[in-house]
């Protein structure tokens, strides 16, 4: 089929689409489009600003299809442009939203709304799973966000007491706990969506900030120059090790420990751990 080739906005038979005296043309509408049914076609290609196409085929296994049928066609291929432009920016909206949701997910971070009665409207998965299994935050029958310490429990109110009535109240940070350490952001919500309900007036944003669990240690050697083994202690020394920790855990001596953290601190021009630590845990590198 020659879709590209039709002109937009066009309906065309089939033999317009396909040369029945051309053996290969004849040989197709034999072996596929007849055993199908498609003895009698309209087709038409529409298509939409950025360059993509779209064709609308009907198709009769008897009978030829009226003239009337091709203006019908031609007539609503304005329609299908504007549906098809609506469905790409459909698709161009959902890539942005899960190339999003794939950085917070390798931040560690999770995320969910609430109204102005701490119900959660919704969340992420990751959030999903903490509030099923921390000790620390749960979710009451209503489903209402409680914390279990009273100390925090009342943080988290008083700062939801302020978000329904004021959109560009400065967003709120509630320490949760220290093991695991736990932190909460509440960033008020100024666009509400009118399709939600109940209706979001604040998102929390909380990190599991427990060690990664990914080996990343392949992406630390390509930003810096490491081979395997200094990128394997790198990673070690940006998760609290000390040397001799680092040197347990990985199988190395001291002294070869040493040495590799020597030529560590060398090709990534880190002042002492603690720099070597905002290197890993910065930039692109938190996303590996």
């Amino acid at each position: 089929m020659p879709y590209h080739q039709l002109r937009e906005g066009r309906a065309h038979t089939l033999a317009e689409l396909l040369n029945i005296t051309d053996h290969r043309d004849h040989q197709y509408f034999a072996d596929f489009l007849a055993p199908m049914g498609w003895n009698w076609v309209r087709m038409i290609r529409f298509t939409e600003p950025g360059g993509v196409s779209a064709w609308l085929s009907i198709v009769r296994d008897e009978r030829d299809f009226s003239a009337g049928t091709s203006t019908l066609l031609e007539a609503i291929c304005p329609h299908l442009r504007r549906a098809l432009s609506s469905y790409l920016a459909i698709e161009r909206e959902r890539f942005r939203a899960d190339v999003t949701a794939g950085a917070m997910k390798r931040l560690n971070f999770g995320w969910f709304g609430m109204d102005a009665d701490r119900r959660i409207t919704g969340a992420n998965d990751r959030m999903e799973r903490l509030l099923a299994q921390s000790p620390h935050l749960r979710r009451d029958g209503q489903g209402r966000l409680y914390a279990s310490q009273p100390a925090v429990h009342q943080q988290l109110c008083e700062a939801m007491e302020t978000c329904p009535a004021n959109r560009s109240t400065r967003p709120r940070a509630i320490h949760i706990s220290t093991d695991p350490w736990l932190e909460l952001l509440i960033v008020p919500v100024e666009d509400r969506p009118a399709s939600a309900s109940p209706v979001p007036v604040a998102i929390a944003y909380i990190q599991d900030s427990s060690p990664a669990s990914v080996d990343n240690h392949e992406q630390i050697s390509e930003l810096f120059g490491l081979t395997r083994s200094e990128a394997r202690l790198a990673l070690a020394m940006s998760r609290g090790m000390t040397i001799a920790q680092a040197a347990s855990a990985l199988g190395f001596t001291l002294e070869t420990t040493r040495n590799y953290s020597k030529k560590i601190y060398a090709k990534t021009g880190a002042r002492g751990q603690a720099d070597l630590i905002r290197l890993m845990l910065g930039g692109v590198l938190a996303l590996a």
